[in-house]
């Protein structure tokens, strides 16, 4: 069990810390493998620097108690000391891509944050000295790559990748993320449309292929999904969605179409059907005043864009109207 606790210490240091926001455009994209058909991006610093977030210090100190119980043992402590890195100050955002594959290792995962590469170099070094089971350096080319075993028979690749902290669960995928660092491409040409309507203030932000979405649907018809809901979704490019903590939250939620031209006309039918929409939620919310009232409030502020060849639907939420809609919806019995 000791010896168990003292690898993952290794492991923390080189790869965990783009797990402790565990799970836009903080993101490099040119770092993203050709094959990317899902992003989930974490915008840490946005999170933390919001004035939702900030006002709640005792949610603070809970971040920071749980974040202390993620870290295995005082090695990890002492190598974060010596690496001068405050997760609270000095990560920035995690973002994972994945191809989509039923593969739970075919992820990537690029950490941005304020890292040093000597000091990185300086303290894996340490480290592999007191866990050289578990903690390798190697070089590919002239970069230098941290191999970490955490255990179960899994190796994780770990490098310092232009800005960012690059994790994948191969050396070959590692390779290709150097050579991509470096200017020699393709880069995810399928989700770059997608990552148009995600930028960096948002905190959390998800694209998704329609490639993606079409396989997630066959997964759901097998369950019980209908196969008209099957054929809708495999006709669509593909879809985002983002939330952004500020002083109010906003959100939106996007769709491909075939082209930048059929965007724009779908928006515009949108907001020509929006007026009616609204109204017919209206006259059904209203047998619960009490969800009517903030649940009007955010559907008044809906509005539809066309971003690329993106249709955007844009929201948002005070605090206290979602205050009031999740007290509202905990009270709700029977439906409307």
């Amino acid at each position: 069990m000791l010896s168990l606790r003292r690898s993952y210490g290794a492991a923390f240091l080189m790869a965990g810390i783009g797990w402790l926001a565990t799970p836009a455009q903080t993101i490099e994209v040119k770092l993203l493998p050709n094959n990317t058909e899902i992003v989930i991006t974490v915008n840490i610093k946005q999170i933390l620097s919001s004035e939702i977030v900030k006002g709640q210090k005792d949610l603070i100190n809970q971040l920071k108690a749980a974040l202390e119980t993620r870290i295995p043992d005082d090695r990890a402590i002492k190598y974060l000391e010596k690496l001068g890195f405050d997760p609270f100050k000095d990560l920035h955002s995690v973002s994972v891509a994945h191809t989509g594959s039923k593969d739970p290792e075919d992820f990537f995962v690029i950490v941005e944050g304020n890292f040093s590469s000597e000091k990185l170099l300086a303290v894996a070094k340490e480290a592999a000295k007191e866990n050289g089971d578990n903690l390798k350096i190697s070089k590919i080319g002239t970069t230098h790559v941290y191999e970490v075993s955490p255990g179960g028979g899994m190796t994780l690749y770990v490098a310092h990748l232009s800005k960012s902290l690059v994790v994948t669960a191969s050396e070959d995928a590692m390779k290709s993320a150097i050579k991509r660092s470096t200017g020699v491409g393709p880069f995810a040409p399928k989700v770059r449309e997608l990552l148009k309507t995600t930028n960096d203030t948002q905190s959390l932000s998800v694209v998704m292929t329609g490639n993606a979405l079409g396989s997630l649907a066959q997964q759901a018809q097998a369950k019980g999904l209908p196969q008209n809901a099957v054929a809708g979704l495999a006709g669509i490019d593909g879809v985002s969605g983002a939330i952004t903590i500020a002083k109010n939250i906003d959100f939106l939620l996007g769709v491909g179409a075939k082209d930048a031209d059929t965007a724009k006309q779908y928006s515009q039918m949108g907001n020509d059907l929006l007026p009616l929409g609204k109204a017919l939620l209206a006259q059904n919310v209203q047998k619960n005043k009490e969800l009517a009232a903030p649940l009007m409030d955010v559907v008044n502020t809906l509005r539809l864009t066309a971003t690329g060849s993106n249709v955007v639907l844009r929201g948002e939420v005070s605090y206290d109207n979602l205050q009031k809609l999740f007290s509202a919806l905990g009270n709700l019995k029977g439906g409307f």
